[in-house]
């Protein structure tokens, strides 16, 4: 599974940031939407607004998408 995260300087990317990076066993990319890395995030997934949450299979395949995280927390229970 990877988890990759596009994150501003906010609140609510600050919580997500901080709860992605603690994920264990799970394959992560976290990235300012300002960076190359994250523009070329937003640009891999048509990410329309940041924070953005999108998380794939072994086969790349999308399983979640959230900038909630309540959501996301509900997700990896």
């Amino acid at each position: 599974m990877v988890v990759n995260a596009v994150v501003g300087a906010d609140e609510a990317s600050a919580r997500l940031r901080e709860y992605c990076s603690g994920l264990p066993d799970v394959e992560k990319k976290i990235a300012e939407s300002t960076s190359p890395e994250g523009a070329k995030l937003v640009s891999d997934f048509g990410i329309g607004s940041v924070p953005m949450v999108v998380i794939l299979d072994e086969d790349s395949s999308e399983l979640f998408r959230t900038a909630d995280i309540d959501e996301l927390e509900k997700f990896f229970s």
